[in-house]
């Protein structure tokens, strides 16, 4: 066996482009691990024009699975299922995918020493040919792989193809393995926590701009309409809220906002290189996650590690990453009377934003949550799949 492992990373969602957001977090990942292990990443290909980004540290591997103009269906905010909602055409082309990232698969797992498997699907799919590469399948479940199992036949169908053929499994926040545990007990033996990281910043105390951030994808579950709705509530009135990111909701989205007569103080500045997230972070007075669910938010920890206050709903990947009162304020979700208050508090007590920003940069520091030490477990999983040893750096 090689001195490094050789780790094939499979995801429906990872960034192709100097500007591409999307799996961004997996990319950070990657690129981390790349110090460790020899990493090639397979993911579907998009619509674009222009060079590959592949990043210095991992070999790329986009696959093709239709006419360059189609492959819209994963490489968009949300990832599949949400681009298959705003574009039912495109469940057309779902077996044209299927059958290339399989394909795509077949010719490189033999290449490796094991699968890293991002997301269910990917999952299911470095399962189903197991019998042919008989390597260890390593699955991170993120975002809502375990909850939307719960709510449909055919995601838990997905899941448990996956955990079946899975030598270990990796969830991205503890609430997630704990729910995963119950929903799966067989599998427990192999399921262990390893959260995502950020990289670390200056954070900044200067002069912000009276403004409201949010970062995300512009779907559903993202909670950017309750949003809208508690902005629309505030008084005094704050100069701007600027939504960064895009999806199939924003034409919806910039409809409620003319309903609601807030359209002259909400920006929908789209899409930024992620480069650009930690200044317009910086920018700002209180970043706002407004999420229906999550697994664990990636943004959350920039925000924090960028020294801003934090409003967001107390869902569980937030509940076990900051505490309300102390590093954060949280409500629930779904309120958008409750956020209204939340935010105008915020806004009204400089003192306490900086007190509370100042106490989530610390957490972060004093856990250690940076894709640096996130890479060291994986690999130590790396090593426990392929020679059958037990994980000792998972968190």
């Amino acid at each position: 066996m090689p001195e490094r492992l050789r780790v094939l990373l499979l995801s429906t969602s990872y960034p192709l482009r100097p500007t591409s957001s999307s799996g961004i977090f997996v990319r950070r990942l990657a690129d981390a691990l790349g110090d460790l292990c020899d990493v090639t990443v397979l993911c579907p290909a998009d619509d674009v024009c222009g060079p590959l980004d592949a990043g210095s540290r991992v070999k790329l591997v986009p696959f093709r699975y239709a006419p360059k103009r189609w492959q819209r269906l994963a490489q968009t905010p949300g990832g599949v299922l949400p681009a298959m909602r705003a574009q039912p055409v495109l469940l057309l082309l779902l077996p044209c995918f299927l059958a290339a990232f399989l394909a795509a698969l077949l010719r490189r797992a033999r290449r490796c020493d094991a699968i890293h498997a991002n997301w269910a699907l990917s999952g299911a799919l470095a399962a189903v040919i197991w019998p042919v590469h008989r390597r260890p399948i390593v699955l991170t479940l993120r975002g809502d792989d375990v909850s939307m199992a719960s709510r449909s036949s055919v995601h838990r169908l997905l899941l448990r193809v996956a955990l079946h053929r899975a030598s270990q499994v990796v969830c991205v926040a503890h609430s997630m393995a704990q729910n995963l545990r119950a929903s799966f007990p067989v599998h427990s033996h192999k399921t262990r926590v390893i959260l995502n990281g950020v990289d670390l910043v200056h954070s900044s105390e200067g002069r912000r701009s009276h403004r409201i951030l949010f970062v995300g994808s512009l779907i559903p579950r993202k909670g950017a309409d309750v949003l809208l709705r508690a902005f629309a509530r505030l008084e005094p009135k704050v100069e701007t809220l600027r939504l960064i990111g895009d999806g199939p909701e924003r034409t919806r989205l910039v409809e409620l906002a003319r309903a609601l007569a807030i359209s002259d103080r909400v920006e929908f500045a789209g899409q930024v290189p992620p480069h650009e997230v930690a200044g317009h972070l910086a920018e700002s007075e209180v970043f706002v996650l407004p999420s229906l669910s999550e697994g664990r938010p990636n943004v959350l920890l920039e925000a924090m590690a960028a020294g801003v206050a934090v409003v967001a709903t107390e869902i569980d990947g937030v509940r076990e990453t900051v505490a309300d009162g102390v590093e954060a304020w949280l409500v629930p979700p779904g309120d958008p009377d409750a956020l209204a208050n939340a935010l105008g508090d915020a806004l009204a007590r400089p003192e306490e934003r900086l007190q509370r920003a100042k106490a989530a940069r610390r957490r972060i520091d004093a856990q250690g949550w940076t894709w640096s030490a996130a890479a060291r477990a994986y690999a130590d999983v790396f090593t426990a799949a392929v020679f059958g040893q037990s994980p000792s750096r998972c968190a």
